[in-house]
């Protein structure tokens, strides 16, 4: 996260905080739900590629009912 935006960081607080949707992010940090959703599938991207690397430990990966992962990871 060091190296990770501000917006980004403010996501995974919130998300961290179980405010998970879209849309309640995006009003708490004033952004569109759209944004928030670019922003997240930037980290998860970001995440996977670390985990792949080894520079992150990925602690679990959940099948979501729509078919999406979700990642957990550690830095």
């Amino acid at each position: 996260m060091a190296g990770a935006r501000p917006q980004a960081r403010a996501i995974c607080g919130l998300i961290w905080e179980d405010k998970v949707s879209q849309k309640e992010i995006g009003d708490e940090l004033g952004m569109t739900s759209r944004s928030v959703e670019g922003h997240m599938r930037r980290l998860r991207t970001r995440a996977k590629a670390l985990a792949a690397k080894g520079e992150i430990e990925a602690l679990y990966r959940a099948m979501r009912p729509a078919g999406t992962y979700v990642w957990s990871t550690v830095a």
